[in-house]
């Protein structure tokens, strides 16, 4: 398993180590990526958010600077989770060896089980492609548009152009940069989802195929004692992944809201060009794209998880002892608890909260009415009216 695991999980260890974070990186790398290049990017990101300041007088406007605020949001939010959660996070990849080998129930759960992890490499693969698409088209925008003057709008003091240069050169800068922090974080976490969905299904095809009839209770009480232990330490690896990412999940459920609400008031605004509409149309795409990449595989662990209980039931504990029914009780009793990841502790991470995201964003009312005191915009599932001044 040691193998296989290596393999899978190859590009994204390769792109931690180039991020400097990594505990076995080298002490330059570490300083320029913690030192210098992590300050200068929490400057870029509030410049950013100053430029609200100067941009509040149109709905394009302030949606503009929000894609852009938005854009630097996700790159700090990377960063800062894997300089927080650093050591949880090597600790899960140094884990992984302890799983399971592929091959213990059979040449044909084998070949299911490496689909399922090349599917999922192939996934990270077309992320990565298309992220060195757009850095390409988003860095050299401001060479070919003489009305762009920054890949990502964002507040130059006092207008200077040596600055605005220093900043173009930081944010194609992190552009880069964020191609592997996404590749590390979103990769890591989709690698690691099906590598847990996967070792549940083996341990549910394990549990179900004691029998204490035919093997004895000795032998059985030893198979469920070590089903058991693997049963907690895949909770222990589930809860550490959600300890990494349940802040993230919180700050993602926000951010994709408004990444979502905000660009359709430009696209369905008569007076945007086509630029701004194809602009929306891919920033909202982005968006979904990466909430739901890792909303899926959260799911599909829980469901999977779930079966458990039902294969421990399925044992012949009838057959055995006291001993052996009150632990087949116990065990059965805990895993009915489900294996989910929350927001924080705010809200449960599933299918159903992209459903209600999904609700969130709709409009119900396309109707919007322009008046010379202020515009006023229904948004999405009756949640609130917003009025916006024009001046």
């Amino acid at each position: 398993m040691a193998r296989y695991c290596e393999d899978y999980f190859q590009l994204v260890l390769t792109f931690y180590h180039f991020t400097g974070l990594k505990k076995s990186s080298n002490s330059l790398s570490r300083v320029i990526s913690l030192y210098i290049l992590y300050p200068l990017l929490l400057t870029v990101f509030v410049m950013a958010i100053i430029n609200f300041r100067y941009n509040y007088h149109s709905v394009s406007g302030i949606v503009e600077v929000f894609m852009s605020a938005t854009s630097f949001g996700y790159m700090v939010l990377f960063k800062t989770l894997l300089i927080i959660f650093k050591p949880i996070f090597e600790d899960l990849i140094s884990q992984r060896t302890s799983f399971w080998k592929y091959h213990l129930l059979g040449t044909l759960t084998e070949k299911k089980c490496h689909k399922r992890m090349s599917l999922s490499l192939s996934i990270i693969k077309f992320l990565l492609v298309s992220e060195i698409f757009s850095i390409s088209v988003h860095s050299a925008a401001p060479l070919f548009m003489e009305k762009l003057d920054l890949p990502h709008p964002c507040w130059i003091p006092g207008n200077n152009n040596k600055i605005r240069i220093v900043v173009y050169v930081l944010q194609v800068t992190f552009y880069v940069e964020v191609a592997f922090l996404l590749i590390v974080v979103i990769g890591f976490f989709l690698m690691m989802c099906t590598e847990l969905k996967i070792q549940f299904e083996l341990l549910c095809r394990m549990v179900s195929s004691i029998n204490i009839e035919e093997t004895g209770e000795e032998l059985c009480w030893q198979q469920l004692k070590h089903c058991y232990k693997y049963h907690y330490f895949l909770l222990q690896m589930h809860d550490k992944l959600n300890t990494i990412f349940s802040g993230y999940f919180v700050c993602a459920y926000f951010l994709t809201i408004g990444g979502t609400c905000l660009p359709l008031f430009v696209m369905f605004d008569p007076s945007s060009s086509f630029g701004q509409i194809a602009e929306g149309v891919f920033f909202i795409t982005i968006t979904n794209a990466m909430f739901t990449l890792v909303i899926i595989p959260i799911d599909e662990v829980e469901i999977v998880s779930a079966r458990l209980a039902d294969e421990i039931y399925s044992v012949d504990w009838y057959n055995a002892n006291l001993k052996i029914l009150k632990f087949v009780l116990f065990w059965m009793a805990q895993a009915q608890i489900p294996v989910q990841m929350s927001g924080a502790g705010i809200f449960q991470v599933n299918r159903t909260l992209l459903l209600r995201r999904a609700d969130f964003c709709r409009a119900r009312q396309g109707q919007t009415r322009y008046g010379s005191y202020g515009m006023r915009i229904h948004c999405g599932c009756g949640l609130h009216f917003v009025y916006l001044r024009l001046e």
